[in-house]
């Protein structure tokens, strides 16, 4: 029978979070060049890892909808935590237990989008 030890898992678990970081940053210059190119690698890097911590504190968790956060985040300009002083995130983010994580990380990029195209529009 094979053995896994505590520090393996913790070495998997930080390598699939390392590639991970590796992807979001592919993803986000494709979908959002010009914040990118303004924020550069450094600060990318840390947005996505405050996403994913962020992101956690919510039970938001699975690649695909902590991918949804972070967009969201930088949808609003906001690249600590999408709640902070923005109402309508807060609404959404604590009603997460009534409607699970991936419809809220779903939600929440939606409303981001949304706001978003509507500032770009004034």
């Amino acid at each position: 029978m094979l053995k896994v030890r505590r520090t393996q898992i913790e070495v998997f678990s930080e390598l699939s979070c390392a590639r991970f970081e590796e992807r979001m940053l592919t993803h986000l210059g494709q979908f959002f060049p010009t914040q990118c190119e303004a924020l550069g690698q450094r600060q990318l890097g840390e947005i996505i890892q405050s996403g994913i911590r962020s992101a956690a504190t919510y039970g938001i968790v699975a690649e695909r909808d902590v991918c949804l956060y972070i967009d969201a985040m930088i949808l609003s300009g906001r690249h600590s935590s999408i709640d902070h002083n923005l109402p309508w995130a807060q609404e959404i983010l604590h009603g997460v237990d009534a409607r699970g994580a991936g419809p809220t990380a779903a939600l929440l990029y939606d409303m981001a989008e949304l706001i978003s195209h509507q500032t770009q529009e004034h």
